[in-house]
Formats: structure tokens, C-alpha cells, sequence
């Protein structure tokens, strides 16, 4: 079974090396890095589920980064390790409201691999029924979820990308999920688009051509169709 991948950028933290001594964990891969230009490259590169980063920078700051880690993948798990040796109430909605999983002090390094261990065995147990699906839809259906954005060529990039032809993609797919590849992209577009309108400002004109539209009317439609909302009435729920 495949483990769930941790990203644990290690700037700011103040006792890295007791957190790679006691952060041990059995089911995930835990990944370490410090230099910026590598943490995008493995962004890229490689999948993973959930991203560690340190405060060190301030709230703001780190807001930022929460947001740029979310249009790279909304369905990153972001967890905050606060260089404060204690952590107010306050403090701590203010990152859940920017959708961190969860907020911890550097010094509670048991705390957080209890919340590590608990949540790869969530993300594991759901991820379960993905076994039985074959090699070929498990690449397509990660390709869509990290690539849904693009807008031209899509199927014939992710042909090339996964190495499968496009019509064994096409039948894969549907007879594993019983869904096709344009319901899963759609559903990972709009997905995206809730996220955005969630958490950024940006006009609704650039939140369609951010997660993949040629049209922003077909948006509207597309999401309005899957959520019950428009796309301006979905956002004004969570101002």
C-alpha cells in the first residue's frame, strides 16, 4: 500500500533536529527540505498529501503561503508549527479560517506526531477502495487532480504525461469509477474554483481561466451545476 507523503519545510523551525530524531513515522514518508528552489521543484515533481511550515515569517506571511501551496493543490493538508512556545486561541482560528488543518507550538513534537500518525491513518482508510482501480486510472485520476488548469491539449498531455493511450484511459477510467474523464475534471476545476473564491479576492473572471476555462459563462454553468450556487453567491457565504 502506497503511504501518504509529508512535506515538512523546515525553515524557521527552531529544534529541527529533535524533530528529526522523534518525528518518526511508520505510515507516511516524510520528506525534509530547506531550500525554497527545491521545495517548488518537489511541488511539481512529486505528490504529497500534507505540508508542514513555520510561522517564522508572521501571519501574514504565512497566509500567503498557505494560499499558494492551495492553487497548487486545494487538496493539500496544511499544518502550521508556530515558533511561539505557546499558541493563543486567537492566533490559532486564524489559520484554520485560512484552512490549515491544524496549529501546533514547535516545542509539542509528541502532539504533532500523534496528529501525524491519526491522519495518515485517515487519509490511508480513504484511499482504500483506490486500490482496486488500475495503475492506469490511479495516474490519470492524479494527473487531473494536479493539472486540471490546463486548458489546451489537456487529454493529449495527459496521454504523454502517464504513457497510456487516450482510449485505454477512456474505458479505464470509466469502468473502474463509473465516471468519465470529463466529470472528473470538472468536479477538479470546480473544486478549485471553491477554494479560490473561498480564500483569495480575485474576480471571478480569473478564478475560471485559473482552474481551466476557456469561458467564464461555462463556469458559471459548470458550477453552479454541482454546488446549487453561482459563483458570487457561493462566495459572499463565507464573507
Amino acid at each position: 500500500m502506497l503511504k501518504p507523503r509529508i512535506l515538512f519545510i523546515e525553515l524557521g523551525i527552531k529544534n529541527i533536529n529533535d524533530f528529526k530524531c522523534k518525528l518518526k513515522i511508520k505510515n507516511a514518508d516524510l520528506i525534509y527540505e530547506s531550500s525554497f528552489m527545491n521545495i517548488v521543484d518537489l511541488l511539481y515533481r512529486e505528490y504529497f498529501q500534507i505540508i508542514i511550515i513555520c510561522d517564522m515569517r508572521g501571519f501574514k506571511a504565512t497566509k500567503n503561503y498557505i494560499n499558494l501551496f492551495k492553487l497548487k493543490n486545494p487538496n493539500f493538508k496544511i499544518i502550521i508549527i508556530s515558533i511561539n512556545e505557546t499558541i493563543n486561541d486567537s492566533l490559532k482560528e486564524k489559520y484554520l479560517k485560512e484552512t490549515a488543518e491544524a496549529v501546533f507550538s514547535y516545542k509539542e513534537i509528541r502532539e504533532i506526531k500523534n496528529y501525524l500518525i491519526n491522519m495518515c491513518n485517515t487519509i490511508i482508510k480513504q484511499k482504500n477502495f483506490i486500490n482496486k482501480w488500475s495503475n492506469c486510472t490511479k495516474k490519470a485520476i492524479s494527473f487531473i487532480k494536479d493539472n486540471y488548469h490546463i486548458k489546451e491539449n489537456f487529454l493529449n498531455i495527459m496521454s504523454e504525461t502517464i504513457n497510456f493511450a487516450k482510449v485505454t484511459i477512456f474505458k479505464s477510467v470509466k469502468n473502474d469509477t463509473d465516471k468519465t474523464i470529463a466529470t472528473w475534471l470538472q468536479l477538479y476545476r470546480i473544486k478549485g474554483g471553491m477554494q479560490l473564491l473561498k480564500h483569495n479576492e480575485l474576480d471571478i473572471n480569473t478564478i475560471s481561466d485559473f482552474v481551466g476555462y476557456n469561458s467564464v459563462n461555462g463556469f458559471i454553468k459548470a458550477f453552479r451545476l454541482h454546488t446549487g450556487y453561482t459563483p458570487k453567491k457561493y462566495r459572499s457565504k463565507f464573507i
